[in-house]
């Protein structure tokens, strides 16, 4: 991105802005469904075998899940009817787009956020019990984790 210059600041090429703007963020409303890395989509449709469009590569699910036209809300929210099906009542998925928003978040410079989810679409099984725990549990990194209902 170097040499490319901003269109709010002509003078000053990404890589200074970037500088400039260096500093601690807070992010206030993120939802976890639209927060899922591409590579986990892929990952996860691939160990499942469950089909995303046709999508064999990074690139493919990307194309399949991101909007390339403003459209309506309806239009918008049906990428969800995509991917939603590799995530819900898999308690292990839905750790791993948890784990994986916090990294983003972090090496994006974000020391605070607030991460929004609907359980009724996530853990939609009834098999899953993982949001009846009323204690944190203590996962192999040592991070202690807990639904707030």
């Amino acid at each position: 991105m170097a040499g490319v210059e901003s269109l709010n600041h002509p003078s000053l090429a990404i890589d200074e802005i970037r500088k400039q703007f260096n500093f601690p963020k807070v992010e206030l409303h993120i939802h976890l469904d639209g927060a899922v890395r591409h590579q986990t989509l892929l990952d996860l449709s691939m160990e499942k075998n469950i089909d995303i469009n046709g999508a064999k590569t990074v690139e493919e699910i990307r194309d399949a899940v991101i909007a390339h036209q403003p459209a309506n809300l309806s239009k918008m929210l049906s990428a969800f009817d995509l991917f939603i099906p590799l995530i819900a009542g898999d308690k292990d998925a839905i750790e791993r787009i948890a784990f994986e928003v916090c990294e983003d978040e972090a090496k994006s410079g974000v020391i605070y956020f607030e991460a929004r989810y609907s359980p009724h679409l996530l853990c939609n099984t009834v098999k899953n019990t993982a949001a009846t725990s009323k204690h944190g549990v203590y996962t192999k990194k040592g991070l202690v984790k807990q639904l707030i209902f």
